[in-house]
């Protein structure tokens, strides 16, 4: 445990946050029955607020990660609350009965910075937060909307589309080059 080499930074703060935020923990994880898709449940903390979030980030190959665009997936809960104030991401997003998948997370209804107490520290507890299966995060258009995606050679002769439209809307598919 002595020589570890260089530090390899994997994701950075996105550029238009404020200077307040800190990356802490990382939450890694792979979607349950898909091992290519590998994700990370990053704790944000926020030091004008003592609060903190919970993003998403992804990556295709482990070494180079995106921040998912969006909200973040872990909010705290209402003041008062068992996870009111201060989160931690847990790992292993894992199925969590039909048609859903969850991943732990920590909460405490006290900032990050107040007195370390043993009520405060009786006060933590651990929850689950919990998504329908496969709609992590999406692509939503409210009106008209468009999306392309990169080049790709389909592996066989099905191409199927993950997708909800309400009624009175539409999805229309192209192929390019036919």
């Amino acid at each position: 445990f002595h020589d570890w080499g260089p530090v390899e930074p994997l994701l950075w703060p996105p550029l238009a946050e404020p200077p307040d935020r800190d990356l802490y923990l990382n939450g890694y994880t792979r979607y349950p029955g898909l091992p290519e898709y590998q994700l990370m449940f990053p704790m944000i903390y926020h030091r004008l607020t003592e609060r903190s979030d919970v993003r998403l980030c992804a990556s295709a190959d482990g070494s180079a990660w995106g921040w998912v665009p969006g909200d973040p997936v872990i909010r705290p809960g209402p003041p008062g609350r068992w996870d009111g104030e201060f989160l931690g991401s847990g790992k292993d997003l894992m199925p969590f009965g039909p048609g859903r998948v969850a991943a732990p997370y920590s909460g405490t209804p006290y900032p990050h910075k107040h007195p370390r107490w043993q009520s405060v520290w009786d006060a933590w507890n651990l929850g689950w937060a919990v998504w329908p299966e496969d709609r992590l995060c999406a692509l939503v258009a409210a009106g008209e909307g468009e999306l392309w995606t990169q080049p790709a050679v389909p592996a066989g002769r099905t191409l199927r589309l993950d997708c909800r439209v309400p009624v009175g809307g539409q999805i229309r598919v192209g192929v390019d080059g036919i």
